[in-house]
């Protein structure tokens, strides 16, 4: 009698096993969780094309992530039930092949909490107009293939612009100088060969990294910056009468 109960309890225990497995294996296939994961930091991390899993799926807390990373993907098209993500802080797109923000836009635009964007070494080539309508505090277009810069550029209210390693025309460093707002403006590897003077405007500037590129004479644009309080300009062919400090105002000269 004994072995007989012992015997259909390893029964029920195997069956129990089994659901479990079945179960688990499920679980596993509908939130692919071995590529996505939100963490208790609350990161939502796609890589390749999780988001296109994560797409047919409604079991996601959109409303828990505030931090969106999507890496090493092609022709990311962000879905529409992103918006979702209503409370999202900072946006993550790093090595993503010809990212096209146009066609992103609608939904980065609709993140009211949003304070940093990164679009990182992803083949962008063109910035929409509008982008730079999104109020957020910091944006970086670091290692991509744009040239031209749009006019709203000069409307960007963000306190920190990243364009390192980016081949930008001279029309579009123009633009850049009739910005008000910008505290902290990164140029590094931008195969310039001068800064125009501000022309009364980036009266807020206090960090400009012009690192890596050919500039020889800084003495027309540097007096213009009034709040400025840090210019980098390591690895630029500068005349050794361009290499001084500014000791008054807290102003310095970092060559290196």
């Amino acid at each position: 009698m004994i072995n007989k109960e012992v015997g259909i309890l390893q029964v029920i225990l195997e069956i129990r096993r089994v659901n479990f497995l079945i179960y688990f294996f499920i679980f596993l296939t509908t939130y692919n969780l071995t590529s996505q994961e939100l963490s208790n930091s609350n990161t939502l991390h796609l890589y390749g094309d999780d988001y296109l899993e994560i797409e047919k799926t409604d079991n996601l807390d959109y409303e828990a992530v505030n931090k969106l990373i999507i890496n090493n993907s092609s022709n990311v098209i962000i879905p529409k039930k992103f918006k979702k993500l209503i409370n999202l802080k900072e946006l993550i797109i790093s090595n993503v092949e010809d990212f096209d923000i146009k066609k992103n836009l609608d939904v980065i635009s609709s993140y009211s909490k949003l304070e940093a964007i990164e679009i990182t070494n992803s083949g962008v080539v063109d910035v929409p107009n509008n982008f730079f309508k999104i109020d957020v505090k910091s944006v970086s277009f670091s290692k991509n293939k744009i040239k031209k810069l749009p006019r709203k550029i000069k409307c960007f209210k963000g306190s920190t612009l990243d364009l390192s390693y980016n081949n930008l025309s001279k029309e579009s460093i123009e633009k850049l100088a009739k910005n008000n707002f910008i505290e902290e403006l990164f140029l590094q590897n931008c195969m310039l060969n001068f800064f125009p003077t501000s022309t009364g405007k980036m009266k807020n500037l206090r960090l400009l990294d012009l690192s890596d590129n050919q500039i020889k004479k800084i003495k027309p644009f540097i007096k213009d910056f009034d709040a400025l309080e840090f210019l980098i300009l390591k690895s630029n062919p500068l005349n050794s009468n361009e290499i001084f400090h500014f000791s008054d105002n807290k102003k310095a000269v970092i060559v290196k």
